[in-house]
């Protein structure tokens, strides 16, 4: 029984405890997004060779990082296009 209230104390308190959040806007207004890292310094897209062997899976993997990468940084490998960083 004592274990029960107890149990049942440290819920409620964490509960409250994480209500605690702030919102840099309002209901009307969306609140702003600033992007910190887009990861164009240190992820590159993957690059294989012909004697590679992949799995179609693999195969498709590597082509959605590799397309992710591109919209997020502005080229495809082995293209002379800047960077958006």
């Amino acid at each position: 029984m004592r274990t029960t209230l107890l149990l049942m104390l440290m819920l409620a308190l964490a509960q409250q405890l994480s209500g605690c959040i702030t919102r840099s806007g309002t209901e009307t207004t969306p609140p702003v997004v600033t992007v910190v890292d887009t990861a164009c310094k240190w992820v590159r897209p993957i690059m294989i060779g012909n004697a590679d062997t992949l799995s179609e899976e693999t195969a498709r993997q590597i082509e959605v990082h590799n397309e992710t990468w591109e919209v997020n940084c502005g080229k495809r490998p082995g293209t002379d296009t800047q960077d958006r960083r």
